[in-house]
């Protein structure tokens, strides 16, 4: 089956890792430089994202249009039906602490470790998500999504081993008289 993913599609996916890949190191390095720890990093990042988040929402309509800025016209927010749903509140906080979560590990992974290493295991998360998604609902195995996960698989296990074999070479180095 020959790969369909619309250019579009592609473009932003491109675009999403280089952000992510900026991103990571940018937080490595304000760490590092300003001595912050995971905590304050995290403080940092949602106090300066959330004037962009919020104008983004805004623009979005996700709270009404009162203001006659939407570039949507949807019902705002807490008036969609959802939320009359029995265990979707719930869902909603827990999504959001899951997310905290997510993030706060993200950051102590890039300060304790590397950016790359960072972005590396968030690859190895996707493919373990992929296989339970495939074990647990009964989600379509197709040669091309195999293919894309089993390079991620590997690129992940060639970038652990090039840093255990640099790490065991700096060692050496250090050793030798």
């Amino acid at each position: 089956a020959p790969l369909t993913a619309p250019p579009a599609g592609v473009a932003l996916a491109l675009l999403a890792c280089t952000a992510q890949a900026g991103y990571l190191v940018c937080v490595q390095r304000i760490g590092d430089a300003q001595a912050l720890d995971a905590f304050s990093l995290l403080y940092a990042n949602s106090a300066l994202s959330l004037p962009l988040v919020a104008a983004a929402s805004v623009l979005m309509g996700d709270f009404g249009d009162a203001a006659g800025l939407s570039m949507r016209h949807a019902a705002p927010v807490w008036q969609h039906a959802a939320w009359r749903e029995n265990g979707f509140a719930a869902a909603f906080v827990g999504s959001i602490v899951l997310g905290l979560a997510l993030n706060f590990t993200v950051f102590l992974c890039t300060l304790v470790t590397t950016p790359l290493t960072s972005v590396v295991t968030g690859q190895l998360k996707a493919v373990l998500t992929a296989v339970l998604g495939y074990a647990l609902f009964g989600n379509a195995v197709r040669p091309v999504s195999v293919f894309g996960q089993s390079v991620t698989f590997v690129g992940g296990l060639l970038y652990s081993y090039a840093k255990y074999r640099d790490a065991a070479r700096r060692d050496e180095a250090l050793r030798a008289p």
